[in-house]
């Protein structure tokens, strides 16, 4: 599966996973990102970066070229900074997110950003919260100068509706939107 394609020809994508296969198809997706040869930021909403870094790492994902910027390992411990990773204090501060996103871009070059994985912000906000964010993101004056990637998860068991919603509702946002199942890449264009 590549991906590479939808990055290139869409400013906004966003990438729809199985919960299910969330694993392994996620890996998937940055190997086919680190083909474009572009920086990448990617913004951890699900796993503390370290935690990320590893996994990639064990699926010999190259993250020399990676960015990151970390929700979550702040909100339980303060930590010391790292060349390659802005700590942001919680999952809800959306400010200092987008601080961090508009430095990743401008001082790091990063030329596409991955939100990784947005559903989890249900965990913290309401899907409308959610929406502003994204629309935030989505109208902030980095347009031209970077690819936007947001991942969401669907299925299994837990907050299926809100999920559904959340979907439903960031599409009208993005230019395109796929689903990656199995095997199998649905772009949304073409159904």
């Amino acid at each position: 599966m590549d991906i590479s394609k939808e990055i290139l020809d869409n400013k906004t994508l966003l990438v729809v996973l199985d919960e299910n296969q969330y694993e392994d198809k996620i890996v998937d997706v940055m190997k086919s990102l680190g083909k474009l040869g572009k920086k990448i930021c990617y913004v951890c909403l699900n796993k503390p970066y370290k935690d990320v870094i590893e996994d990639l790492n064990k699926q010999n994902v190259n993250v020399k070229d990676f960015f990151f910027i970390d929700v979550l390992s702040s909100y339980y411990k303060k930590q010391q900074p790292v060349y390659n990773c802005i700590f942001i204090s919680a999952p809800t501060d959306t400010v200092s997110i987008l601080a961090a996103l508009m430095k990743a871009i401008k001082e790091k070059k990063c030329g596409i950003v991955v939100f990784d994985t947005l559903s989890t912000l249900l965990i913290y906000r309401q899907t409308y919260l959610i929406l502003r964010f994204v629309h935030k993101i989505l109208q902030k004056k980095m347009n031209g100068k970077s690819n936007k990637v947001l991942i969401t998860l669907k299925g299994g068991h837990l907050m299926n509706y809100e999920r559904d919603e959340l979907i439903k509702d960031v599409i009208m946002f993005v230019d395109n939107s796929i689903t990656i199942e199995k095997k199998h890449l649905i772009n949304k264009k073409d159904q």
